[in-house]
């Protein structure tokens, strides 16, 4: 039917669910909050205040690196190529590329739901090392495919399960050291970061892939998770 036909078709599900929450959510009252800090500086200096914070900063960076070499961007972005592809890639079928992206993405969905529940219990830094050592492995091991395997579906569903988590876990950290008049600044700059920097390693990889292969592509992640 169309790609384009596709995207409208899928963007009405949140236009509904939209329209509906400004609908029946109009006039309702505010909780109470409880304001126990406030600023009064300018937003630079909210910044650097935010950055003080302990660990902070160091999640920022390291987030620079992790939004290259793991996280959603893996799947969402490479992956799907990576299948399509008739010279560089796999060459399945937009339907079995489809169905193999949907099962990894299912994995991310548990993934984050029972890694973020092991992370309460043993610390979010704990976990999100974890998180990215095994996703760095798996990112790794996509070189060693040259045509489709039922092998691969259970290594996306498993990949899913690492590299959806990494983004959460971190954020959760981040928000678990920080104050409360620093979180919300912290967790936007979080976002606006890791989103900015997402976007100028995807050209890298995109020029890669283009000069050379995907192998090219898994083996900078990898170190880029490193």
């Amino acid at each position: 039917l169309s790609w384009r036909f596709s995207l409208f078709f899928l963007a009405t599900i949140p236009l509904i669910t939209g329209l509906a929450a400004l609908y029946y959510l109009h006039g309702e009252p505010a909780g109470e909050i409880t304001v126990t800090e406030t600023s009064r500086g300018s937003l630079l200096s909210d910044i650097v205040s935010s950055l003080r914070v302990k660990g902070a900063i160091f999640v920022l960076v390291a987030q620079s690196f992790i939004v290259g070499g793991t996280g959603m961007g893996v799947l969402i972005t490479w992956v799907p190529q990576f299948l399509q592809d008739p010279l560089k890639g796999l060459g399945l079928g937009i339907v079995e590329a489809g169905a193999i992206g949907a099962i990894s993405t299912v994995g991310g969905a548990i993934g984050t739901i029972i890694v973020g529940h092991l992370a309460d219990r043993f610390g979010h830094l704990r976990m999100a090392m974890a998180c990215i050592s095994s996703t760095i492995v798996m990112v790794y091991l996509l070189t060693l495919y040259r045509s489709f395997t039922p092998i691969l579906v259970v290594h996306l569903f498993a990949l899913g399960v690492t590299t959806y988590s990494i983004t959460s876990i971190l954020q959760a950290h981040l928000a678990a050291i920080s104050t409360s008049v620093h979180r919300d600044l912290l967790l936007g700059l979080y976002f606006t970061f890791g989103f900015g920097v997402s976007s100028l390693w995807s050209t890298v990889m995109g020029r890669l892939i283009d000069t050379y292969s995907f192998a090219a592509v898994w083996t900078m992640m990898s170190l880029l998770g490193l």
